[in-house]
């Protein structure tokens, strides 16, 4: 089986920033105004160490720590009853989501009537059109409302619609409106995250989009995909994953994720599909990108100049470059991440080791590798790389690793070499 994997997959710049602020904050307690992003696993990890997700109401009630504002932003009327507070406040807001809100401010500024195309119950649609004091007309679809009582129109769209059905909707519009201002407001890294799923849909015979159903960029990436692929897949968890691997006979899959899907994620749904397929070919889903938009911001023109490096072809790569992903990690320490560990001592139980972070790791004897555990082959400040795993135990003291990931993907690529 090959696997192709887009280079789109994990976060957006947008979304890396907000967790960055978000964990970077030291003046505790901290909380989150709304869901930071549509991941529950990064929520989960959030709340681990602290930072809660709580609701406006809440937010109004507190009397000390740091609110942080997610990255869907909000309306100024929200942002004004926030100021009002003795409460530090963190915007983490996506750029690309502020140069909208400042669009529609200059328009309503100077009498123009907005139009926001968009999901009208989505948190970043209701920021925006809380910039138009709440009187935009909100478009969802391609049945286009009458247009009377205004002379000029401002239109915007939301970063992560659906840029074909986007189109669709502002030739309509062109059509009913005379005067219309159009700002293609889709963020350019969900355009080429589109773009590539789309391809993969139409030459893979399997499509695992990995991310939450509850996300707005995730779900039309399914949808997308869906319409070119019968076999597509919305993935939010492993469990969701064993639920579809022995029903499909895949040939070739494409892997895709939501804006908001960490690394290890794919990390782990790659894992996986290796453990149960005997041949597996991982490959770089590449393709060109057309230049940026001169109006595009500072972090967006980074993630573009890497893009446009990327020439037109496939180039197979071999299993142990999965350690690109296996590297990724939403902030210090979770679930996916690869670390050195020192041997401390051994014993029946398992392996404590040091690997530079706060707490020591420890790896049970049932995961310390392939073969059958003995104690004596780990001396003190021996070194190896395991992988952090779930605490599922009621202790807390160590971090739990897992040394049988690394084995595996080094045994597959002895056994490949043998071969060869």
């Amino acid at each position: 089986m090959r696997i192709s994997v887009a280079r789109t997959c994990g976060f957006c710049t947008g979304v890396n920033r907000a967790i960055r602020l978000a964990t970077s904050e030291i003046n505790k307690p901290v909380y989150i105004l709304g869901e930071l992003i549509h991941n529950e696993r990064v929520l989960k990890s959030f709340a681990e160490q602290g930072i809660l997700t709580i609701n406006l109401e809440e937010a109004l009630k507190l009397t000390s720590g740091t609110v942080i504002i997610r990255a869907h932003g909000i309306s100024p009327q929200v942002r004004a009853k926030l100021n009002e507070t003795a409460l530090k406040i963190v915007d983490a807001t996506c750029p690309n989501v502020l140069k909208i809100h400042e669009i529609v401010k200059k328009g309503v500024k100077q009498g123009s009537k907005i139009i926001i195309i968009g999901n009208g119950k989505h948190p970043e649609v209701i920021g925006i059109n809380g910039c138009a004091d709440g009187e935009a007309i909100i478009i969802e679809d391609e049945n286009l409302p009458s247009f009377e009582g205004a002379n000029s129109y401002i239109c915007v769209v939301q970063t992560t619609f659906n840029e074909k059905q986007y189109n669709i909707i502002i030739n309509k519009l062109k059509n009913n409106i005379k005067l219309l201002v159009n700002y293609n407001t889709i963020c350019y890294t969900t355009k080429v995250r589109q773009s590539e799923a789309e391809m993969l849909s139409l030459q893979c015979d399997a499509m695992f989009v990995i991310g939450s159903k509850i996300s707005s960029n995730t779900c039309k990436l399914y949808e997308l995909c869906g319409r070119n692929c019968k076999n597509t897949y919305l993935i939010e968890n492993i469990e969701d994953l064993t639920k579809v691997t022995n029903k499909i006979g895949i040939q070739k899959l494409g892997i895709t994720t939501g804006a908001s899907t960490p690394k290890e994620l794919v990390m782990e749904v790659i894992l996986v599909m290796s453990s149960e397929v005997e041949s597996v070919k991982i490959e770089d889903c590449a393709q060109e990108v057309a230049a940026v938009d001169t109006t595009a911001t500072e972090a967006v023109n980074v993630e573009v100049k890497k893009a446009t490096e990327v020439k037109k072809v496939k180039t197979e790569r071999k299993i142990n470059n999965m350690e690109d992903v296996m590297n990724a990690s939403v902030f210090g320490l979770r679930e996916g991440k690869k670390v050195k560990c020192t041997v401390i001592k051994a014993d029946s139980t398992g392996i404590l080791v040091n690997f530079g972070g706060k707490k020591d790791g420890f790896i049970d004897s049932v995961k310390a590798g392939l073969e059958n555990y003995d104690a004596s082959q780990y001396k003190p400040g021996d070194v190896f790389e395991a992988v952090v795993v779930e605490n599922k135990t009621s202790s807390k003291e160590c971090i739990m690793l897992d040394k049988r990931v690394i084995d595996e993907v080094l045994d597959r690529l002895c056994e490949k070499k043998n071969r060869c």
